[in-house]
């Protein structure tokens, strides 16, 4: 059942990826503190135009915003690499560590936006 109206109006989103326009190579977001999140969040991935490869973006953690990232477990959705397509995922971010980054290969370019958005700890 979906959450009502007003409980959705209480989730409070973050920028992971700001909308950028990037060039080829590998792209990494900066590191991002989910520290004060609970349950699940949605991870909301907006591409607009590609030119070239995409790969299958992922979303990884880790306790410290310099240290070793591993993949997040995904609860449900996925992450495409269809232009002009939003798609997401959703996580346990009680389950993930401190630290999230968002990181795919561009082929030639690509218009990308990340946003997570979910309830904090204490509202």
């Amino acid at each position: 059942m979906p959450a009502p109206s007003v409980q959705m109006s209480q989730a409070v989103p973050i920028n992971v990826v700001t909308p950028v326009s990037q060039g080829a190579g590998a792209f990494l977001s900066s590191a991002i503190d989910i520290s004060a999140y609970e349950g699940i969040v949605t991870l909301e991935q907006n591409l607009g135009a590609l030119s070239g490869a995409f790969t299958v973006p992922k979303v990884t953690t880790c306790e410290t915003s310099g240290g070793t990232y591993t993949d997040v477990t995904v609860v449900a959705g996925a992450l495409g690499t269809t232009q002009n397509a939003l798609t997401a995922i959703t996580f346990d971010a009680s389950q993930a560590k401190k630290f999230i980054k968002y990181g795919a290969t561009v082929g030639t370019s690509a218009l990308i936006s990340v946003t997570l958005s979910g309830f904090k700890k204490y509202r």
